[in-house]
């Protein structure tokens, strides 16, 4: 993983297909319990809550990266 900043200041954090997915998976686990290829399936099942804030962070974060989670 590497870490800039843009002129403003903004973060800026580039990671590999792996290391996305493992984020991905630790923030699953720590927000839901639940590991985040069980929350895909969850979340597409209609199964999750679309009102709790991390269920919409989940979602959010994984389609950031779906191009590298194919």
């Amino acid at each position: 993983m590497t870490y800039d900043e843009t002129q403003a200041g903004t973060p800026v954090l580039e990671m590999s297909a792996a290391e996305y997915r493992d984020f991905l998976d630790e923030e699953a686990r720590q927000r839901l319990g639940m590991s985040a290829q069980e929350f895909r399936r969850s979340y597409i099942a209609g199964e999750l809550d679309d009102s709790d804030p991390d269920v919409g962070m989940l979602a959010a974060l994984i389609a950031i990266g779906q191009n590298d989670l194919a």
